[in-house]
């Protein structure tokens, strides 16, 4: 009875270590649309210093995270996945 409670308790913990780590590995996934190009950058960060560290302009690209647009003061966390859309054309 004393290890099967022990077991439990043990497979739980596993369980919230697991998820722990994964919190702790996560990152802002940016993908660029159009290009094929897919990277990960240490989050929370705004957009601004997000283009900053891409060394991308807010005035040439859109940023779109779970369809909408995002300000250039917003929060980007860890796990957030991040679209690029250049908005700049050729002609």
């Amino acid at each position: 009875m004393i290890l099967k409670i022990c077991d439990i308790i043990l497979l739980r913990f596993e369980k919230c270590v697991l998820r722990f780590v994964r919190r702790v590995n996560a990152e802002v996934k940016v993908i660029f649309v159009g290009k094929n190009k897919e990277l990960e950058v240490k989050g929370p960060k705004t957009v601004v210093n997000l283009a900053k560290e891409l060394n991308i302009t807010l005035e040439a690209n859109v940023f779109i995270r779970n369809g909408e647009i995002v300000a250039p003061d917003d929060i980007l966390n860890d796990e957030d996945t991040i679209e690029v859309i250049s908005a700049v054309s050729g002609g």
